[in-house]
């Protein structure tokens, strides 16, 4: 049911952004910025690019858990710790390796692509950033998550 979901979820994200920009090819005066078939495809990268960012948050958020031990502490410590992230993604150096950055960084891309703006970063810099940082935070979140099962002996 959960993929159904998620399905569903994504197919409606893309009619609703498909409906609301209209999603034509983008031209000035006769010039070509960028084709429709082109602006489809970022946005199809920006939704799985954020779908693998929030992946990476639940499963660093169930780190946190697992060291509070109450769902509060849970919260606090996530919320803490997302304030923290998100003042250090300011830092350029930083930002690359920061959850932040693999949350916001393609949709700010596809909104300034979207408004025929000059797009922050390469596409493929960026697909390279977002992707291989987001599946390093999940390993090293589900790693770390089992060690300390292990290691406080949490019976499934």
């Amino acid at each position: 049911h959960l993929k159904a979901y998620f399905i569903l979820t994504l197919i409606l994200i893309l009619a609703a952004a498909g409906i609301q920009l209209g999603f034509s090819s983008l031209l000035e005066k006769d010039y070509l910025i960028h084709s429709a078939g082109s602006l489809w495809w970022r946005l199809v990268l920006v939704v799985v690019f954020t779908w693998l960012a929030l992946i990476a948050v639940v499963v660093t958020s169930s780190v946190a858990a697992l060291y509070a031990g109450s769902p509060g502490g849970t919260i606090a410590v996530s919320v803490v710790a997302g304030f923290v992230l998100q003042l250090a993604a300011g830092w350029e150096p930083l930002r690359v390796f920061l959850l932040p950055t693999y949350l916001s960084a393609p949709l700010a891309q596809f909104v300034a692509m979207s408004k025929g703006l000059p797009v922050p970063d390469d596409w493929g810099d960026l697909t390279r950033t977002c992707l291989l940082g987001s599946v390093i935070w999940i390993i090293v979140g589900w790693l770390w998550g089992a060690w300390l099962v292990r290691r406080k002996e949490v019976l499934n």
